[in-house]
């Protein structure tokens, strides 16, 4: 399984009567709110595959990191693992 970051953006093309901008922008966030977005667009910001993530050097998952692993002896390793 992957854990995916995603950005979305909306947007969203509403139309208010104000009487200065700043009234104008926050009206238009008051509104925007209720509405549907006109597009979206979407873009993946970062992907990490969880089941990597905790891979070892003898290839198995939630190793607790024994000696041979930490000596890199990938034999003794493999072989301890299958015990």
């Amino acid at each position: 399984m992957k854990e995916y970051e995603i950005e979305i953006v909306e947007k969203k093309i509403v139309y208010v009567e104000a009487e200065t901008r700043a009234e104008a922008l926050e009206l238009a966030k008051t509104e925007a709110i209720h509405e549907e977005p006109d597009t979206t667009s979407c873009r993946v910001l970062s992907c990490i595959d969880e089941d990597d993530m905790d891979l070892t050097i003898c290839g198995q998952h939630g190793c607790d990191g024994c000696v041979f692993q930490h000596s890199h002896d990938l034999e003794l390793c493999k072989n301890q693992r299958k015990e």
